[in-house]
Formats: structure tokens, sequence, C-alpha cells
């Protein structure tokens, strides 16, 4: 089983773009979910995806504060029509203790797994999804568009 964790270091980018960093998602089938990453719900939706795209199931993980975001996670892409749930486990883990920290012996954590299925829908939905994406995209280089041309009108008039 090959796992993914997401750090600064190994972020695969966009669906239709090649890894900048040269990471494929395509030999992935565990994301182990951060809460104190900083990541949005909405990058591990993608990235969901995307794996999803090259493989069957995927396993989603999560440690005590990071549960509730392996159930958004979970939800979401339930709702919208990409997985169906396959498994769901759940067990607590001893984790050592913050060096730090004051107290002594170990700590206990819970842990979810949640195990999803490509739905049969998927790839009807992975098609709408990237032309959402697309015309998002259009919209947002034609704002630019508009941005840097308004900047070059003030720049010219500001020298009149």
């Amino acid at each position: 089983m090959a796992d993914f964790l997401v750090s600064e270091h190994n972020l695969p980018s966009h669906e239709d773009e090649p890894s900048r960093d040269g990471t494929d998602v395509t030999g992935l089938d565990t994301i182990k979910i951060s809460a104190g990453g900083g990541r949005p719900v909405n990058f591990y939706v993608n990235l969901s995806i995307r794996i999803l795209a090259n493989r069957p199931t995927l396993t989603l993980t999560g440690i005590g504060k990071a549960v509730p975001m392996v159930v958004s996670i979970s939800e979401l892409l339930h709702k919208q029509g990409f997985t169906e749930v396959d498994r769901i486990f759940t067990d607590q883990i001893e984790v050592a203790p913050d060096p730090l920290a004051p107290l002594d012996g170990k700590k206990h954590k819970a842990r979810l797994q949640v195990t999803l299925r490509r739905a049969p829908s998927f790839d009807v939905e992975a098609t709408k999804r990237r032309a959402q994406n697309e015309e998002t995209r259009s919209v947002r280089e034609a704002i630019e568009k508009g941005r840097l041309a308004f900047q070059e009108k003030m720049r010219l008039s500001a020298r009149k």
C-alpha cells in the first residue's frame, strides 16, 4: 500500500498539468490528512479526485483533530457523486508524547480510516468538474487581462 503524506515538498499540481515537482499520484492509495497542515478541505477533495481517476479505491486517514476533516472530505466526495463508502475503520492509537509537554507516559488519540471506491458516476462528475475548472480559469484570465489593461491605462494617464 502506497502512502501519501501531504507536505510542502511533495504537493501535486493541478489535475490537467504535469506535477511541478515530479510527484506521481497514480500509485497512491492512501492520503494521510493533517489537521495542522493548513490545507483546506477542498485541497484534499481535489487530490482525492485525481487519485481516484487512476485507482478504484482510496483510503483517507486522520488522527486526532484531523478526524472531522476526514469525515468532511468523505461526505463531500460522496455527495458530489464521486465516491461510495466502502469501509469505515476506527481505533485508538498510542502516540509518543511531545518531549516539551509536561505529561508523563503515552497519549492516546482516535484514528479514522475511510476507504472510498469510485462511484459509477465518477467519470461523468469528473468531466463536469474539469469543465467548471476550465470555465473558472478562463474567467480568471479575462479578469487578469482587464486588470492589466486598466493598470496600463492608469499609468499612461498619469504621465499626461
